[in-house]
C-alpha cells in the first residue's frame, strides 16, 4: 500500500476591476492561456492541466470580485520524495502568470490510514519590485520574484 499524499490551493490571479475590462481581460486570457500550456501528462511528480480549474468570468454574475479564482488539487501517490521538483514546476508556471498570493496546502497520509498524517501549507507573495512590474505600469510583467513561507521544500530523510 503507498503513501497518499493529497495537493490543494487557490491561485489569486490578477487584482482588477471588471470596470477596467481591456486590462483584465487580457490579463486573465494570459493565466489561462499559461495553463492551457501545461501537458495533457506528465512524468512524476506531475503536474498537468487537468490539476487547474479557473473560475468562470463569462457568466452573468462570475464567482470572483477583482481576483481571478484558480484553484488546483490533486492526489498523488507518494510524491514526498519528490516534492522539491513539484514545486519547481509550480513556480515554473508562476513566472508565467500575473497573480496576487498562491496558496497551498499539502497533506501526507501513510497507511494503514489514521496511522499517520501531516499537513503543511504554504504561501507566495510577490516582492514589491514584482508587484510594481506586474500591476503598476501599462505593459505588466508576469510575476517573476516572490517571497515563499511555509512547509519545508523537501522531505529528504523525512519519513517515518
Amino acid at each position: 500500500m503507498g503513501k497518499i499524499t493529497t495537493i490543494h490551493g487557490c491561485i489569486f490571479g490578477y487584482p482588477g476591476s471588471m470596470n477596467r475590462s481591456d486590462r483584465f481581460s487580457r490579463l486573465v486570457g494570459e493565466n489561462a492561456r499559461a495553463l492551457d500550456q501545461l501537458p495533457a501528462t506528465d512524468e512524476h511528480p506531475p503536474l498537468t492541466r487537468n490539476m487547474f480549474s479557473i473560475t468562470a468570468s463569462d457568466y452573468t454574475q462570475p464567482g470572483f470580485y477583482k481576483y481571478q479564482m484558480i484553484h488546483f488539487a490533486a492526489s498523488l501517490k507518494y510524491i514526498d520524495e519528490a516534492w522539491e521538483e513539484w514545486i519547481r514546476k509550480l513556480e515554473v508556471l508562476l513566472r508565467g502568470m500575473y497573480w496576487k498570493k498562491v496558496n497551498l496546502k499539502l497533506e501526507l497520509e501513510w497507511p494503514p490510514v489514521g496511522f499517520e498524517h501531516r499537513s503543511y501549507e504554504y504561501t507566495w507573495l510577490p516582492t514589491n519590485v514584482a508587484l510594481n512590474a506586474c500591476f503598476g505600469s501599462e505593459s505588466p510583467l508576469p510575476i517573476g520574484e516572490w517571497v515563499f513561507s511555509g512547509g519545508p521544500r523537501s522531505f529528504e530523510n523525512k519519513s517515518p
